[in-house]
């Protein structure tokens, strides 16, 4: 069901890049997580990467650290992204890493510049595309503004 919602969301994409000239790209935000866990989820990753139906992947944390009392999600700096860059790689799809900079903690709420320049490199030793910081408190607001390795190397 949510393979056949991307498929429609993909031609609504093509339509209006047709009509407004102005590339329009669908992503799909996914934990990070092997393949058995998405299918879990009702997701057909492969099947979205393979068809060419998104053109990127948001991997964030399948790690929920929230609770009633605290109900952001906390960061992960160590996400597992290996199943993710290999399923897209020679494809056309984009692997972007999302990282929340809470630390789930009373003192020191909040990860530290080196923190998150920390988690980035992890996730680009992965070989992903980029890496966003997004805060989860009512809405996913990610800002994906640095530049990947391979975007700089590509030029």
């Amino acid at each position: 069901m949510l393979t056949s919602w991307l498929r429609d969301l993909r031609k609504v994409a093509d339509a209006a890049q047709t009509s407004q000239g102005r590339r329009k790209r669908v992503y799909v935000r996914i934990p990070a997580a092997a393949e058995q866990c998405w299918a879990m989820l009702g997701m057909s990753v492969k099947d979205w990467v393979d068809e060419e139906i998104v053109d990127g992947l948001i991997v964030l944390s399948s790690v929920k650290k929230q609770t009633p009392e605290q109900p952001l999600v906390g960061m992960d700096q160590d996400l597992h992204l290996a199943p993710v860059v290999e399923m897209c790689h020679d494809t056309e799809c984009r692997v972007l890493a999302g990282f929340t900079t809470h630390l789930n903690r009373p003192q020191a709420s909040e990860a530290t510049p080196p923190m998150i320049f920390a988690a980035a490199l992890n996730c680009w030793a992965q070989g992903v595309d980029g890496f966003g910081v997004c805060e989860t408190k009512a809405t996913l607001q990610c800002c994906f503004g640095l530049i990947s390795p391979r975007q700089a190397k590509d030029g």
